[in-house]
């Protein structure tokens, strides 16, 4: 017979929001597994992250290597509705209000595999 493994936690979906979380409640000591099915990283979209996001990746303690990664920094998106009119939408009023455009699936991987910052 098989050993059982036993986890405090175990999240469905290693996307931004699970592979966020797995790994912040992997720093306060808790024992995680995260089930994800690959996905074909060739056929991912680049995505935008909004400056706010920097917060929740400086608590989970990859802001550092993000930066590092070298995605591509960016004001504000470019949209084409329905319309077809292009729209310029800002992240926000401040000149420093940098957001990035990321890789989604280098993105999740890095989410997963960033080196935990020093406590």
């Amino acid at each position: 017979m098989a050993e059982r493994a036993f986890y405090d936690s175990i999240i469905l979906g290693g996307g931004p929001a699970g592979s966020a979380v797995g790994r912040l409640l992997s720093t306060w000591g808790h024992s995680v597994l995260l089930l994800d099915t690959p996905g074909a990283s060739s056929r991912s979209l680049a995505e935008s992250l909004p400056p706010s996001t920097q917060k929740l990746l400086a608590q989970i303690g990859v802001l550092d290597a993000v930066d590092r990664e070298g995605f591509v920094r960016a004001s504000g998106n470019t949209v084409w509705w329905a319309s077809g009119d292009r729209r310029v939408e800002p992240f926000g009023p401040a000149r420093d209000a940098l957001g990035y455009r990321v890789q989604r699936a280098a993105f999740e991987r890095g989410l997963r595999h960033f080196p935990r910052r020093p406590r």
